[in-house]
């Protein structure tokens, strides 16, 4: 009887440690997630960095506009500083558009570093749990078979009762 008790109470624990195996499985395919996320992430700053070089090679090129003007318009002042107004407005909003990329860049970076963190954390979590349930399944397992040897044993040893 006890060793019935105690087969039942191994088939229990087996099946509790099989659970958590589940588990694992699921925090991995949650990791696949963020690692998803971390790679969408990573594009988004590539797209924002490439941008900001587009602005900023724009504000290159209208600068130089203005000092072509500049040297061409001599004579034609008003019209030139009218110009320049306005190709220097148009700078300082790209300067500004640039800035923000810039932020939003160095913002995007430093999620993408928290969210590398969390995965390598959750990796390690998960890789060190399922080691641990890996083990803990195989004891139980090697704990059940030597229970049923024993068992199997004592049957064989105990003397028929029904033969007359």
């Amino acid at each position: 009887k006890e060793l019935s008790h105690r087969i039942q109470a191994l088939s229990k624990e087996k099946g509790k440690m099989q659970k958590q195996i589940d588990n694992g499985s699921r925090n991995l395919a949650k990791l696949k997630e963020k690692e998803l996320e971390v790679e969408e992430i990573l594009r988004e700053g590539e797209k924002l960095s490439k941008r900001q070089h587009e602005y900023e090679q724009r504000i290159k090129e209208l600068r130089a506009k203005v000092e072509d003007l500049e040297r061409e318009k001599g004579g034609d002042v008003d019209k030139s500083n009218e110009k320049i107004a306005s190709l220097q407005n148009d700078n300082d909003i790209l300067n500004d558009q640039s800035r923000t990329m810039t932020s939003q860049l160095e913002s995007s970076q430093s999620r993408v570093r928290e969210l590398e963190n969390l995965l390598t954390e959750t990796q390690d979590s998960a890789a060190r749990s399922i080691e641990r349930l890996t083990r803990d399944l195989d004891l139980s397992s090697k704990q059940v078979k030597e229970t049923e040897m024993q068992y199997a044993e004592m049957v064989a040893g105990m003397p028929k009762a029904t033969e007359t």
